[in-house]
């Protein structure tokens, strides 16, 4: 089932879209400050190219498509087991709190 939705704008107005691409990669360089990441991203080459190249130590331009894929598949595969982490360790430390405050504290 697909469904499309239709915008009209006003002719006063511009009909703008914004495309969030590697959001999640542009958070991660922000919080890291990693200077190689952040260099990744504003370049103006594809990022899974570029760590492609850098891990098979090869030039941008021997990326094999499948290369590409597989560098991005580690990306999301490491992005998603950290963020997963992370959720976990502060719903370890939200239960520990709120265990303190029933039983400690009261």
């Amino acid at each position: 089932m697909f469904f499309f939705i239709y915008i009209i704008s006003s002719l006063d107005f511009q009909l703008v879209s914004f495309d969030y691409s590697q959001l999640e990669l542009r958070v991660l360089a922000h919080l890291s400050n990693d200077n190689q990441l952040k260099t990744r991203l504003i370049n103006n080459t594809d990022f899974f190219i570029s760590l492609a190249a850098d891990l098979l130590k090869k030039s941008e331009y021997e990326i094999t498509p499948e290369q590409r894929q597989n560098a991005k598949q580690v990306i999301k595969f490491h992005f998603l087991f950290f963020l997963n982490l992370f959720s976990q360790s502060l719903d370890l430390l939200w239960n520990s709190l709120w265990y303190v405050r029933r039983n400690i504290c009261t």
